[in-house]
Order: C-alpha cells, then structure tokens, then sequence
C-alpha cells in the first residue's frame, strides 16, 4: 500500500473518529436536553388540568351539599323514618327530580338509608337494591366526596359523588 493511502487512512481514521465521537456526544445531551423541556411542559399542562378538574369536582361537591342541606329534604327523610309513610318519599322524589332538572350535569340522584338500602332514586331500578357492602356508601357515610370516576355502558365519563344526610346533628341517610 503506498505511503500516501496510509495517511490518508490514518488522517481519516484521526480527524473522523473525534467527530464521530463529539456528534454522538452532542446529540445524547441534546436529546435528554429536550426530553427534560418535554416533561417540563407536560408536567405544567397536568398542573393546569389538575387545577380545572380539582374546580368542577369541588363545584359538584358544592351542590351535593347544596342538595343535602335542603332543610324541608332532611325532614321528609326523617319523617319517613319515623313513619314509614309512603307519601314522604313522594315528597322527596319530587325534590331531587327537581334539583336534577334545574342542574343539567347531574343525571341521577339517589338516597340511601343507614342500611345501605336506596330508598329513593331518580332512577327508579335502584330503589330497594342494597350497597352496604360497596364503598360508596361506606365512604359517603363519612364525608362529601368524589368516590369514582367511570365511564357508562355507553362510554360517557361520570362521576359518583357521596355524602352524609344529616337531621338534628346525626346522619340519617
């Protein structure tokens, strides 16, 4: 091999491989550069959304309470408690489909007794059904709260929100 051909292999083989090595080099700082810059901005458009869900939930919230803190609503209850008086829950199923037709996001609105049993529903094959083992009325027992958030049997995303009734300081549904 002539003379000139080495050096040209080894000035090749000399100036390429520093190249070679510095672009490699380069391009992994970039590419964690920009994956560091993509995480960035995922993680402020989560911070955002979590902000605007944390909202509606706490709206939702709001007029559960709303809902529960309807004075003439707890002493039907309570009266039909006492009394077991179908016309109470007459009274109070016209209650809550009132409220569900004044709030267009709220599609059902039921109330359990302390046994877990629903004594009334806008959805009318819930009455009678019992959860006492379900963690929806355990937890809702408890605290106003979002239980769960799912997708319906047509794909449509809801969310079970609970909470305590109360009449005179003591939970009566």
């Amino acid at each position: 091999m002539p003379l000139r051909r080495k050096f040209f292999i080894l000035f090749f083989i000399v100036a390429i491989l520093p190249l070679l090595l510095t672009g490699i080099l380069t391009f992994n700082e970039s590419r964690v550069a920009l994956n560091d810059r993509v995480i960035d901005g995922l993680e402020a458009v989560a911070s955002v959304q979590e902000g605007r869900v944390n909202e509606v939930v706490d709206h939702y919230i709001a007029q559960v309470r709303l809902l529960s803190s309807r004075t003439q609503l707890r002493f039907l209850i309570h009266s039909f408690f006492e009394s077991r008086d179908r016309a109470d829950l007459d009274q109070v199923y016209t209650i809550i489909n009132d409220v569900r037709g004044l709030v267009q996001t709220i599609r059902d609105i039921s109330i359990i007794d302390m046994n877990g049993d629903y004594i009334v529903s806008t959805r009318s094959s819930l009455e009678g059904l019992n959860v006492s083992d379900r963690s929806y009325f355990i937890q809702g027992q408890q605290q106003y709260s979002l239980h769960e958030v799912f997708k319906d049997e047509n794909n449509i995303l809801n969310i079970r929100l609970v909470g305590p009734l109360s009449f005179d300081g003591e939970n009566i549904a």
